[in-house]
């Protein structure tokens, strides 16, 4: 894959952004094309958009208690 392909998808699953901020942590990595997408809110990536990369970062949410989204990224990642 030619480095100027890449393009990724930043599928943020923080709960609370101003305890814990990990797009800013990810994106000081990237020098390519990203995109920020926040789980909490139902905002998923268009698979269909070509992306080469996805990150799916972790998140304060309980894994016993699960919200609505958690499924959502369920089958996202299945897909």
């Amino acid at each position: 894959m030619k480095k100027s392909q890449v393009k990724v998808a930043i599928i943020d699953n923080s709960i609370d952004p101003t305890i814990y901020t990990p797009v800013l942590h990810w994106t000081s990595y990237i020098d390519k094309e990203w995109h920020n997408f926040r789980a909490k809110d139902g905002v998923f990536p268009d698979l269909d958009q070509g992306y080469s990369h996805i990150i799916i970062t972790g998140s304060e949410a309980s894994i016993v208690e699960r919200d609505d989204w958690v499924y959502e990224e369920i089958s996202l990642v299945k897909d």
